[in-house]
């Protein structure tokens, strides 16, 4: 039930971050607050890892953008909060690093086929790839 939960909610984002490189808040939110009331309602010995993992994954997030001159948009610093509820300490980490490879595999590609000066000024959406990574890692760990 948490993955369909988490699916109700990554799905779109990821959409809508594809088509407007943009993530509605009130997506984010929401998930958050299902995955709250989940935890709280079927599985509370497993909050202190999901809020851990939650807290965790925000924070290095937030660094992340803050270190590479907004080379992150704070829509995926926001939604790395609800992967992180979702997949939970440690397994989130896990997620962080695959979300990462994939980006970096897509962006190596783009690069290759359109050229290296081109793909500076090329922003690419992030929320396909934590979603991809947090649910790879949930399903290996």
């Amino acid at each position: 039930m948490r993955t369909f939960l988490f699916l109700c909610f990554a799905v779109p984002i990821s959409i809508v971050d594809i088509k407007t490189m943009h993530i509605p808040d009130w997506l984010t939110v929401s998930g958050c607050i299902m995955l709250l009331l989940y935890y709280l309602g079927f599985h509370r010995t497993e909050l202190p890892a999901a809020a851990a993992g939650a807290v965790i994954i925000f924070t290095v997030f937030y660094l992340v953008r803050k270190l590479t001159s907004n080379g992150l948009g704070f829509g995926d610093v926001k939604y790395s909060f609800l992967c992180g509820l979702y997949g939970a300490f440690p397994v989130i980490v896990f997620g962080c690093i695959i979300s990462a490879v994939l980006g970096l595999c897509c962006y190596g590609l783009v690069a290759l086929f359109n050229g290296t000066e081109r793909i500076r000024r090329m922003r690419i959406p992030f929320a396909p790839f934590m979603s991809a990574g947090t649910l790879i890692a949930f399903f290996i760990i």
